[in-house]
């Protein structure tokens, strides 16, 4: 419970807040809270099948934040939302208009979250709003991100 859930780590993102977004290959997704309050806890998010608020996936592949704070995550299962009032994920996939479920690369910048290594981009989810970021460099120099 102190520790990763997973030694095989896919990607890591650190919010504005601080906190550490560790995505595994087998273990889900874990967050360390670095900053006061809760300072150095981790919080384990897993895939449960009977929960349609978890993640879809247990294999978190790569991270974007969006200007409201909620954290994207890709997975091998399609793109979560974790919304940072909630604690909830809500989850996106082929239904929603995703080219197929596996997400490699992302960022979240204007006017849609695209799967950066794919050649089709999925539409943007209505509650990912536009944003331009240093710590995002795809985002803006992305010539679909231009269009």
């Amino acid at each position: 419970p102190n520790s990763l859930g997973d030694n095989m780590i896919r990607a890591f993102h650190q919010d504005d807040d601080g906190t550490l977004w560790i995505g595994s290959m087998f273990g889900g997704v874990d967050r360390f809270d670095r900053g006061a309050p809760g300072a150095g806890a981790w919080t384990h998010y897993r895939h449960d099948p009977n929960d349609p608020r978890s993640p879809s996936s247990n294999v978190a592949i790569c991270f974007a934040e969006d200007r409201h704070g909620s954290v994207w995550i890709g997975t091998t299962n399609g793109l979560n939302r974790y919304d940072p009032t909630s604690g909830d994920f809500e989850r996106f996939g082929v239904r929603d208009g995703l080219p197929n479920a596996l997400l490699e690369a992302m960022a979240c910048a204007r006017p849609v979250v695209a799967s950066l290594s794919r050649t089709r981009t999925a539409p943007r989810p209505a509650s990912c709003p536009p944003r331009r970021s240093a710590r995002c460099p795809t985002a803006s120099r992305s010539k679909r991100a231009r269009r």
